[in-house]
């Protein structure tokens, strides 16, 4: 940094340092380590924070640059709020990423823009507290389906923006799956969200397994609440063995705690159930 002879540069150098601490942040989510998720939180918006005071707002050579930071803020904000959401701090995940949607009107990734509306639906879908508030769940992805996925230049496929982040439809439709999930948003639309979760996995590229994971897991517990103790079995061991190959430990502490919930039910004593639970324990093992 104390080489870098212009804006740019300085720009340039605290995005590199930002988008490190994100993708260090993403490992630490998938690890569930709650103290180094914070650490690399912190420091991403710190590196972001620090990226948008330095471009002058009254050089027009300038505004690239403010919009680079501003979008390396919003994304970095963005993240550090579903790692709470994930973490279950609810309250603190809606601070933050509302914190990131007064970044809205000055962002021009539309991946961006889908990425952030799509995940202040998911977090405030967990703390809606009235009719209003969880219709304003469903605004975010209606405005964020309304936002173009591709871009002229690939109309065929979504790409990654500049901060490595491709909302395409396959994934807005998994947010709104798990938004639709939280018991706060029962009942608020016709919409079924197996037939969304069905979607997902017809836009959702094989190669893209974390997204093919979360999917399975949510239909695992879309077939909990409505009873079907096999199919939520069945769907947990398949989302099992996915998010060994690129070991998930997030995933499979949902899977976890899905498996104990089944213990209380009916299907506590079948084959396939102690199956899941031989799976859970010996999940660690060839891994180190």
């Amino acid at each position: 940094m104390p080489l870098a002879n212009s804006t740019a540069q300085r720009v340039s150098i605290l995005a590199l340092q930002s988008r490190n601490h994100r993708l260090l942040l993403g490992v630490a989510r998938e690890q569930g380590n709650k103290a180094t998720i914070a650490l690399h939180a912190n420091k991403a918006v710190k590196f972001a924070e620090q990226a948008t005071t330095l471009p002058n707002l009254k050089l027009g050579s300038d505004h690239a640059l403010l919009v680079t930071s501003n979008e390396l803020l919003a994304s970095a904000l963005l993240f550090q709020a579903i790692a709470n959401y994930e973490l279950g701090e609810y309250d603190l995940a809606q601070e933050r990423v509302d914190r990131a949607l007064r970044l809205l009107p000055v962002l021009q990734s539309g991946q961006l823009k889908r990425e952030l509306l799509a995940g202040a639906g998911l977090i405030h879908s967990h703390t809606a507290a009235d009719t209003m508030e969880r219709a304003l769940v469903l605004s975010y992805f209606n405005h964020a389906a309304q936002i173009p996925s591709s871009s002229p230049s690939h109309p065929q496929c979504t790409v990654p923006d500049d901060n490595f982040i491709r909302c395409d439809n396959g994934w807005l439709y998994l947010r709104k799956a798990m938004a639709l999930s939280s018991p706060k948003m029962k009942g608020v639309t016709a919409e079924k969200v197996s037939d969304i979760l069905e979607t997902t996995r017809r836009l959702t590229h094989p190669e893209l397994i974390r997204r093919q994971v979360i999917a399975e897991v949510f239909q695992a517990l879309v077939h909990f609440s409505a009873g079907d103790y096999q199919q939520a079995t069945e769907f947990a061991l398949s989302a099992l063995e996915k998010s060994k190959q690129i070991r998930s430990r997030l995933n499979k502490n949902r899977i976890e705690s899905l498996y104990k919930q089944l213990l209380n039910t009916s299907y506590k004593d079948r084959p396939l159930l102690a199956y899941l639970g031989m799976k859970l324990r010996t999940w660690d093992y060839g891994m180190n």
